[in-house]
């Protein structure tokens, strides 16, 4: 069977017949009858002499491949073809994509325009690209709540958001220790609990008969 090669495949097929124990270099100028070499004519013999290939060239034809791809520019580790263009990065979060383009020696260069993910910060955003906001985080920097109790004598204050916590309750008026004065000085929704009179009041006290006059008793400390 004779099978007409170029010289890519020739050379390819030099190298599966010097795995099989054969050697190129050693094939004659000419044939025992004189004519040229079928391989110095670019076209190889196979006529049963060798050693066997499995039958097929399956080999042969990844190499010619493999050719074909270098000579049109492609790198085969990377199949990047020069001056193509791919997306790269993600739009995830704060992220954004960007262009890289293929260098002339088949290599990707760096991605242009690209935003890439940043420490995460608790400033409601997903710095860092990995779906989720704010991990890690009790609140939102700069932002405020009240704090506190507004119950009897009590006053709200406000609390501000730092480095993911709140912090503390500022302009709060807490509660006391409770006294008998008509207010909610503990702040637990009851006035006075614990007196019988508020401090300061008046009332009557005593007879007015015969020479008895009522007098006048004042409540200090609850009773």
């Amino acid at each position: 069977m004779r099978v007409a090669l170029s010289g890519s495949q020739l050379g390819a097929l030099c190298l599966l017949l010097a795995t099989a124990g054969c050697n190129c270099g050693e094939t004659p100028a000419s044939t025992p009858d004189g004519s040229a070499s079928p391989l110095d004519s670019g076209t190889a013999v196979l006529d049963g002499s060798q050693p066997a290939l499995d039958g097929s060239l399956p080999e042969l034809d990844g190499a010619v491949a493999g050719d074909d791809a270098a000579v049109a520019g492609e790198d085969a580790s990377t199949g990047c073809v020069p001056a193509t263009t791919e997306a790269c990065g993600k739009d995830v979060g704060e992220c954004v994509s960007g262009t890289r383009t293929c260098q002339a020696d088949g290599t990707w260069g760096a991605c242009a325009g690209e935003v890439g993910p940043a420490t995460e910060t608790c400033n409601g955003k997903d710095d860092d690209c990995d779906g989720t906001v704010d991990e890690g985080c009790s609140c939102v920097d700069g932002a405020q709540q009240d704090c506190g109790s507004g119950v009897g004598e009590c006053r709200k204050g406000q609390q501000t958001c730092a480095g993911g916590a709140w912090g503390a309750c500022t302009g709060e008026v807490g509660p006391k220790t409770e006294a008998c004065n008509g207010l909610d000085d503990d702040c637990d929704g009851t006035v006075d609990e614990g007196c019988s009179c508020t401090d300061g009041a008046t009332q009557p006290c005593g007879g007015g008969v015969g020479e008895c006059k009522p007098g006048l008793q004042t409540c200090a400390g609850g009773t």
